[in-house]
């Protein structure tokens, strides 16, 4: 897929000693993570971003050209003991997560032009390994657009019908029809 860079961008990327880094943002309730991958913290959009010891990796983006949506890791390495009780008690699931792609000045290590959003999408699963040594968090996300390709299946039920239209009654006994054994009569009943 082609995609065109702004003139802040291009500008930024044709001085010397440019580096790249990524800001990924973990919008839990309550506690935001902003973290990214250079070895400091910086200032961006208001917000600090903390330094690499909080970001192990992130997965590579990938887009197909079937239109597959594909999802990304996230790997907190060095994660402190308070963050990780933090992690485990807290809501986690479809909590959205942003990847912004900015550039540095290497010497000066300001922000040469306003991040770019390269992905969005929902967390899906947490996961934590605590060896007593070290502790890693595993998070995966889900682009936004996961939602289209899953399948979306109602049942004959009340509890299906009662979310789409509330109040209506018309299948509050469908689940007892299902449960109960009617007898036909037999055939020689129909030739009289």
């Amino acid at each position: 897929m082609t995609r065109t860079v702004s003139g802040a961008v291009a500008t930024a990327l044709a001085q010397p000693n440019v580096g790249v880094v990524l800001f990924v943002e973990m919008l839990f309730d309550g506690a935001p993570l902003r973290v990214c991958s250079a070895g400091f913290d910086l200032s961006w959009n208001g917000e600090t971003w903390l330094g690499v010891g909080q970001l192990g990796a992130v997965e590579e983006v990938r887009e197909t050209e079937s239109g597959e949506v594909t999802g990304l890791a996230f790997v907190l390495s060095g994660v402190p003991s308070a963050s990780i009780a933090l992690a485990l008690g807290t809501v986690y699931q479809r909590r959205v997560v942003n990847v912004y792609v900015g550039f540095l000045n290497l010497p000066s290590h300001a922000i040469l032009a306003d991040p770019v959003l390269e992905w969005s999408g929902l967390i899906d699963q947490m996961t934590v390994v605590d060896d007593g040594a070290t502790s890693v968090i595993r998070i995966t996300a889900e682009n936004e657009l996961f939602d289209f390709a899953r399948p979306h299946v109602l049942y004959w039920s009340d509890e299906d019908q009662q979310k789409l239209y509330p109040g209506d009654t018309g299948l509050r006994f469908a689940k007892q029809l299902n449960e109960r054994q009617i007898m036909w009569p037999a055939a020689e009943f129909f030739r009289r």
